[in-house]
């Protein structure tokens, strides 16, 4: 049996699918048994993987003929009995084809809405544009760490450089004809514009917040284990070779919630009193015991699990009651992109609803309807609709209360400084731990720690991402020149059409700090990740 195994699992290496070779002792002619089958679609995997995802013309065509296939059955079964056999078309198509359920499902929502099959004349089989690299997460965090790098030893760095990189490394290959160079030139032009498009549009607008002087509230979620320690950073004994206490498991965990409240710009140094300094909302602190069964429902691995829509939009409401007893209007309310943070009224049109549902919505907000629309047309067009005139429920709260709210952009925990409060509370928490330490010490802790959070210490941590805004807000603001320089000379590229000029303007970098995790990206690495002074 195990010789048997190991013929059928490795595969050959002549690409032949492994359970089509010569077996003996079949039970059943022609049939595949469970290990076989398994080994094959492990194989068809990697075929796939290894040739282009493209999603061909034939490759839908047989996607969708495999779909009609089952729905005419359906049909003649109905004919034959007096009543419809129950199909799961997608599910049927995936498991013949060994397709993946979006894909199969979309090829014949495509074929549904159009009476036709069609591929996107580029690469991909979700109509990405073709592009001269794949712009992947971990090229992203690639680029980031060399941009470090270079920043630590003093280094300028421009897209030249980062076009030189890419070739160097194996991401573009080595251009020897100017052209071509050129070419590859503005597509990492682009790339490095992508990539700072959407913190470039929080910090203009946070830039604008300050010099109209208007006061920011920062607010996050966070959480403690029990066994929590910032770092090992205690002295020892290299000699000593009796046995250290086992390091003990995360443990259960405390959650909270907090606003801090930037200080008021309108009134000066001098004059203010403890209302107009930086500070934490003791109002708005919320600490609770995650993992708790609550409805039912056990501790999640990720502790944003812990927090949902409803909750949030409660303490949304404690938040602006607070802002409003202590008289503070027109305030800029800094958020992450949580889901829980944007959810929509419980009224507003949701996929899974059936096509009448969708009609009657579609008509009470006086889109058109047609009887030959299909329900995917109907959806598409609630779907614009909603993104264009619904708001996140807490959006509209604090619009309502006279404020504005702006999401953070991802991956710059630094310009967050409530992240920074977190990382400083605990590190007092984390530094009083031994091996002694019950939970209930930690959550005494850690009520302390919020305690002594003093308004110096909350206004130094929003001066640093202050000083990282003002930073960051120079360097975008330094390539608006380079570019209106490059209009000038007529050589700015439109991102559109590759032309053949040689006379590339050099373009700053935007410089990207290396990633730093923030505790809420993760439940796996927070015991040892951590800083005191830095997020």
């Amino acid at each position: 049996m195990a010789q048997r195994r190991s013929a059928t699992a490795a595969g050959s290496t002549d690409g032949t699918p492994p359970c089509v070779k010569k077996k003996e002792g079949r039970l059943y002619a022609g049939s595949l048994d469970n290990e076989e089958y398994d080994a094959f679609k492990k194989w068809l995997k990697k075929q796939r993987k290894e040739n282009s995802r493209t999603l061909t013309v034939d490759a839908k065509l047989d996607i969708v003929a495999v779909q009609a296939y089952f729905r005419h059955e359906k049909f003649v079964h109905a004919n034959k009995s007096g009543r419809p056999k129950q199909y799961r078309f997608t599910a049927l198509a995936k498991n013949v084809l060994q397709r993946s359920t979006d894909v199969c499902q979309q090829a014949w929502k495509d074929y549904e809405r159009a009476q036709a099959v069609s591929v996107a004349d580029n690469d991909g089989p979700r109509g990405t544009k073709t592009t001269k690299f794949k712009r992947t997460e971990a090229l992203r965090v690639k680029l980031q760490n060399w941009l470090y790098e270079r920043t630590v030893k003093g280094n300028r760095t421009v897209a030249k450089d980062v076009l030189g990189f890419f070739c160097s490394s194996g991401v573009l290959p080595m251009y020897s004809d100017p052209t071509s160079k050129a070419n590859a030139l503005r597509a990492v032009q682009r790339y490095l514009e992508s990539l700072g498009y959407e913190r470039d549009a929080y910090i203009t607008q946070m830039i604008k917040a300050l010099q109209q002087r208007r006061r920011i509230v920062y607010l996050n979620e966070s959480y403690i284990h029990h066994h929590y320690r910032p770092h090992d950073e205690s002295l020892y004994d290299p000699g000593d070779n009796r046995l250290l206490p086992k390091q003990k498991h995360k443990g259960r965990r405390f959650c909270f919630i907090a606003a801090i409240i930037s200080s008021d710009p309108a009134v000066p140094e001098a004059e203010r009193s403890e209302e107009h300094r930086a500070q934490l909302l003791p109002e708005t602190l919320d600490i609770f015991e995650g993992g708790k069964k609550q409805s039912g429902k056990a501790q999640t691995k990720d502790y944003h699990g812990m927090f949902d829509s409803a909750y949030f939009e409660r303490w949304m409401q404690t938040l602006l009651a607070t802002l409003d007893a202590r008289g503070i209007k027109n305030t800029i309310i800094v958020m992450d992109n949580a889901k829980y943070h944007k959810s929509l009224p419980a009224d507003t049109p949701k996929q899974s609803w059936k096509k009448a549902a969708m009609v009657e919505a579609c008509t009470a907000r006086g889109l058109p309807v047609s009887d030959t629309d299909t329900r995917a047309l109907l959806w598409a067009r609630l779907r614009e609709h909603i993104a264009q005139t619904v708001k996140p429920v807490v959006v509209q709260m604090a619009e309502d209360a006279g404020h504005e709210v702006l999401w953070t952009p991802p991956h710059y925990s630094d310009l967050q400084p409530i992240e920074i409060v977190w990382a400083n509370v605990k590190g007092d928490v984390g530094r009083q731990y031994n091996y002694d330490t019950t939970f209930k010490d930690v959550r005494q802790r850690l009520d302390e720690a919020f305690a002594t959070l003093t308004p110096k210490t909350v206004e130094g941590c929003i001066a640093k991402a202050d000083a990282r805004l003002d930073e960051l807000y120079r360097q975008i603001t330094s390539l608006d020149e380079v570019d209106e320089e490059a209009i000038d000379d007529g050589v700015f590229d439109d991102g559109q059409r590759d032309d053949d000029d040689e006379n590339m303007e050099e373009v700053d970098v935007v410089n990207e700090d290396k990633d730093k995790d923030s505790d809420e990206d993760s439940d796996e690495d927070d015991d040892e990740g951590e800083h005191e002074d830095e997020d």
